[in-house]
């Protein structure tokens, strides 16, 4: 992975934090995803757009004694976001983006690798979406008998 900067594909997806975990939705295809603890703190460090080199840095700020491999399992969480586009990679950051992100919690989390589980089973009815695909007439149309 040679890239500098990594920012969340805002145009493609929608995405909720609920404090613990993350769920993200690719609107193109409808597949969705969670993420664990680990993968939504990194998610909440993407948001301003972050360098990779600075995004590891964070990981022992944040994180009870991260293991040895914790970098590569970072890059491996980052390269699983970049295969479903929920993520772009960018050889730099621009100045408007750059952002001084520090934690203000004073209590560490558990690091455990963050991962990324993809969801399948409501595929169709996202994709479906028929609030976007409306007319001058609006939504829903009811058909007079």
């Amino acid at each position: 992975m040679d890239v500098k900067t990594v920012l969340i594909n805002s145009t493609a997806i929608s995405y909720e934090d609920f404090g613990d975990e993350v769920i993200v939705v690719y609107l193109e295809t409808g597949l969705y995803f969670s993420l664990n603890q680990s993968g939504t703190q990194i998610w909440r460090f993407l948001e301003e757009g972050i360098s990779l080199d600075e995004l590891i840095s964070k990981i022992p700020q944040v994180f009870r004694d991260p293991p040895l491999g914790f970098a590569s399992d970072v890059k491996t969480f980052l390269d699983h976001l970049h295969e479903y586009q929920l993520i772009i990679m960018k050889d730099s950051l621009s100045d408007e983006l750059a952002t001084n992100l520090t934690t203000t919690e004073t209590t560490k989390i558990v690091y455990e690798a963050p991962k990324l589980e993809c969801y399948a089973d409501m595929q169709h009815l996202l994709v479906l979406d028929p609030i976007h695909e409306v007319g001058e007439d609006g939504w829903p149309i009811v058909t007079k008998n």
